[in-house]
C-alpha cells in the first residue's frame, strides 16, 4: 500500500543499505528488502518536505524548505538541526563542521545545533542564485555549483578563489550537480553535458 511514492528527491548511504528520500516519505533498502522508515505527513506539509540527505558516518541529514532535520533510522524520529531556512546543499569542511547553502541568503556553517553566516563575499555572490550542489576539494577547498551562474570556489577560510563560468571554458552555466572523484578531479552534470 505504500508503493505510490513519488518522485525520488535524493539517495544516501547508511549503514545498513541507502536512504531513499520521496516526495512522501523516507524509504530505507537493505539490499534484500524496502521499507517505510517514516511518512512526511503530519510534520512537513506538501511544499515543505525534504527535497534531499547527506550522510556522513552515522549521522544522516536531511535538507529542504524546512531546513536541516537530522535523521534516526531506527526509531523514524525526525529532529531540527539548527537552521530554518530552505537548504538546497551541505558540505562538511576539513575542520568537521558542516556549511549549509541556502536558498536567497548565502551560506553558513552548522555547529551544535546552531548557525553562523559563513563566507560573506561569497554569499553575496550567491543571493539571487539557487545553489545546486557542493563538495570538498582534497585541498580544502569548497565548491558551490549554482542553476545558471557557473561555480565559485572558497578557500579554507571562506575566502573566494574563482569563479568558473561560461567566460572560463564551461560549455553551459546551468550545473545540476558536482562531484570529486578518486583522482581529485571536479566533475560536473550540467543541462546536456558532463565536464571533468
Amino acid at each position: 500500500e505504500k508503493r505510490q511514492f513519488g518522485d525520488v528527491r535524493g539517495i544516501c548511504p547508511t549503514a545498513s543499505g541507502f536512504l531513499f528520500v520521496t516526495e512522501k516519505s523516507l524509504l530505507l533498502w537493505n539490499g534484500s528488502e524496502a521499507r517505510v522508515a517514516r511518512d512526511f505527513a503530519p510534520q512537513f506539509e506538501a511544499d515543505s518536505q525534504p527535497r534531499g540527505c547527506y550522510s556522513d558516518g552515522p549521522e544522516i541529514l536531511l535538507r529542504g524548505p524546512k531546513g536541516v532535520h537530522r535523521f534516526d533510522p531506527r526509531t523514524g524520529a525526525i529532529t531540527p538541526a539548527g537552521i530554518d531556512r530552505h537548504v538546497t546543499v551541505l558540505v562538511r569542511r576539513s575542520d568537521g563542521k558542516l556549511v549549509a547553502g541556502a536558498r536567497d541568503a548565502g551560506l553558513f556553517t552548522l555547529d551544535g545545533g546552531t548557525s553562523t553566516p559563513f563566507a560573506p563575499e561569497a554569499t553575496e555572490w550567491l543571493k539571487g542564485k539557487l545553489v545546486t550542489g557542493g563538495a570538498r576539494l582534497r585541498d580544502g577547498r569548497l565548491v558551490f555549483t549554482t542553476r545558471q551562474n557557473g561555480l565559485i570556489i572558497l578557500d579554507a577560510t571562506g575566502e573566494i578563489d574563482q569563479l568558473i563560468s561560461e567566460d572560463a571554458g564551461l560549455p553551459d552555466a546551468v550545473i545540476n550537480e558536482v562531484r570529486v572523484d578518486q583522482e581529485g578531479a571536479l566533475w560536473l552534470a550540467m543541462e546536456g553535458p558532463i565536464v571533468r
